[in-house]
């Protein structure tokens, strides 16, 4: 009996023992849906190599060439191809791009304005292309010429962007397909030159739709080069007109030059004006334009290069005088010139 007892106690004690030395089965979990790859069409990056200035790569999946960047800068300048002109505007800049293409192949090989693409973006990922047009230096019409085999040129091309636009990166990409090239601006973009940067700014990529301009310095608009040459006050008749009562004219003279390939006409709604008090009245120009040494309305054909000399009428208070005149061609960024000193 005892020993049926001990039996009995020793299985009663041992069973839970054995049960509690088993591992549990633990079930596995199964793997979640974000850990699995998501592939969106359209939202993979081109292939691409990063770009550095001054050094050429191949480019294309059919006849290829070799596109090396070589400078790029901000400028309030323009790009005459053709008849064309390309022109930042009162709210842009533009960036001239330098590049060199060469051909790689053992025949001859057409290079012309659809041959590469070149693309501007800027920090808020807004893409900007270049003009589609480009241009041999010291040519004055688009290049567009069949390379022979091994043949290099060095050509020019633009691009316009908002005044105040940041741009970090350029994409460079072939007709043909391909691998493109993404450039990182932020080592060689240069600066927008003085005085068109506004001294705020700490990046060097804002212009100035108002530029602070000095007297008989040619400040590049649309069509034509403008300076201003200098000012007087005058309280008698000049032609047809006579000023009001309690008024006399503020008279500017300028002279502009033809800075594009094909002659310009100049008439009396080419510029336009406005000057400014020290307590800031302004007062726009009379629209018209008259000859430097008559009291006539000037109207003509310019040539290229050719330079002429007229004059803008301003009416305004007969006790009053003018610190600032600012002047501008059509669309074109407006020049201020400090002339508090005319008496």
């Amino acid at each position: 009996m005892r020993t049926s007892a001990c039996i009995m106690l020793c299985l009663t004690l041992a069973g839970p023992l054995s049960a509690a030395t088993k591992k549990p089965i633990t079930k596995q979990k199964p793997k979640s849906k974000t850990s699995s790859t998501i592939y969106v069409k359209g939202t993979a990056q081109l292939p691409g190599d990063n770009g550095v200035i001054n050094q050429a790569y191949t480019m294309g999946k059919d006849n290829q060439l070799n596109f090396n960047l070589l400078s790029a800068e901000y400028t309030a300048g323009r790009l005459n191809i053709g008849t064309t002109t390309y022109y930042p505007g009162e709210n842009d800049k533009a960036i001239l791009l330098r590049f060199a293409v060469q051909n790689p192949n053992p025949k001859e090989t057409l290079m012309r304005f659809d041959s590469f693409m070149v693309t501007a973006i800027d920090s808020k990922s807004t893409n900007y292309d270049w003009c589609r047009n480009i241009l041999k230096q010291g040519d004055k019409e688009s290049y567009s010429v069949e390379l022979k085999p091994g043949q290099k040129v060095e050509l020019l091309s633009f691009i316009v962007v908002p005044k105040d636009a940041n741009i970090p990166k350029f994409m460079v990409s072939h007709y043909s397909g391909g691998k493109v090239l993404r450039y990182d601006t932020k080592p060689f973009l240069k600066a927008v030159p003085a005085p068109y940067n506004d001294p705020e700014d700490k990046t060097g990529s804002v212009m100035l739709s108002n530029v602070p301009g000095k007297p008989d310095i040619y400040y590049p608009q649309h069509n034509f080069d403008l300076k201003f040459v200098s000012g007087k006050y005058v309280s008698e008749k000049i032609g047809d007109r006579e000023p009001g009562e309690n008024k006399r004219f503020f008279v500017a003279t300028i002279t502009f030059k033809n800075a594009v390939n094909g002659e310009q006409l100049y008439r009396f709604d080419t510029f336009h004006g406005k000057v400014t008090t020290p307590g800031n009245d302004s007062y726009e120009s009379i629209q018209d334009l008259l000859k430097g040494g008559r009291d006539e309305s000037a109207e003509a054909q310019l040539a290229p290069g050719g330079e002429y000399t007229g004059r803008m009428l301003f009416e305004i208070g007969k006790d009053e005088q003018i610190k600032t005149v600012t002047l501008w061609e059509n669309d074109s960024r407006k020049i201020s010139f400090d002339i508090s000193n005319v008496k």
